[in-house]
């Protein structure tokens, strides 16, 4: 039960993220500079726990761990830039529930490669959050896939390969200094994409402070939670359950805050199927 309520409230901090991260996405930058910044803020927070942590409690890296942290942080970054794209292309309600496609990932990674087991009631839910991805595609009787669905549709496939991986990490690292540890190599792996971004990142800092102190710590506040129950739950069973959560704030959100109403009744219908899938994936 406390796993489930930390779930509940790690799931509700995450589809704040959704929330702030469009503000953040509207301004003239790009993908990669949002990434960037997004990046920096995360590590600058979350380094004094990181340090404060590694003192109490010294770890020490073999170099199998340290490779599986570096491709963590390297598959992280590439979920970051293909989330900011597609918020660039597509609304935030349609880009929340297509990427609910990592719980169907996350489910086969499981299975694969950590040896989880779902039963039938599981494998119903999958098929209900894929045809609830696929609702939304629907625009004007046809299905329509443009640049904006694949970034979320990759943004999602990312973050459940790298959850998968984080999940054998924390099998030998503590949650909240995997955190800084996460942060600081999503943040490496974008500056050698292009290091002059480091400044104009810097920049959308300084102009949106407030801003992204608030996004870093909605972030943040999933990341500690999320690396904690992730220790002590499947993989397979972690992402559907804060997935269903983190997905109504976003969805209702955009709806209501950023006037999202285009193809409002396939988007509730969506967002129906979805979450039903998450409650059978539960089970």
């Amino acid at each position: 039960m406390t796993l489930f309520l930390l779930l509940v409230l790690g799931g509700t901090i995450r589809g704040m993220v959704y929330v702030v991260s469009k503000y953040i996405s509207v301004e003239n930058s790009t993908p990669l500079s949002m990434a960037t910044a997004n990046a920096i803020a995360d590590t600058v927070l979350s380094l004094p726990i990181g340090i404060i942590l590694f003192i109490y409690h010294p770890i020490n890296f073999s170099l199998e761990l340290l490779i599986l942290a570096v491709i963590s942080g390297a598959i992280y970054s590439m979920a970051l830039i293909s989330q900011y794209a597609s918020l660039k292309r597509i609304n935030m309600s349609e880009m929340s529930l297509l990427l609910q496609i990592n719980i169907v990932f996350s489910a086969i990674l499981g299975i694969t490669i950590l040896k989880e087991s779902l039963n039938l009631w599981n494998f119903m839910g999958l098929g209900l959050i894929i045809i609830g991805n696929l609702t939304i595609l629907i625009k004007k009787g046809k299905f329509k896939f443009n640049a904006g669905v694949l970034f979320a549709l990759g943004a999602g496939i990312f973050s459940a390969i790298a959850s998968t991986i984080d999940k054998d990490i924390l099998n030998y690292i503590a949650a909240g200094f995997y955190v800084t540890v996460n942060s600081a190599l999503i943040l490496l792996s974008l500056v050698v994409i292009n290091p002059k971004m480091i400044t104009k990142s810097a920049r959308l800092i300084r102009s949106k402070l407030k801003i992204f102190l608030l996004f870093s710590l909605f972030n943040l506040g999933s990341w500690y939670i999320g690396s904690f129950v992730l220790q002590n739950m499947e993989v397979s069973k972690f992402t559907p359950i804060q997935k269903s959560i983190t997905l109504i704030i976003p969805v209702i959100s955009g709806i209501i805050i950023f006037n999202e109403k285009q193809n409002l009744k396939l988007k509730i219908l969506g967002l129906i199927l979805a979450v039903s899938g998450i409650g059978l994936m539960y089970l």
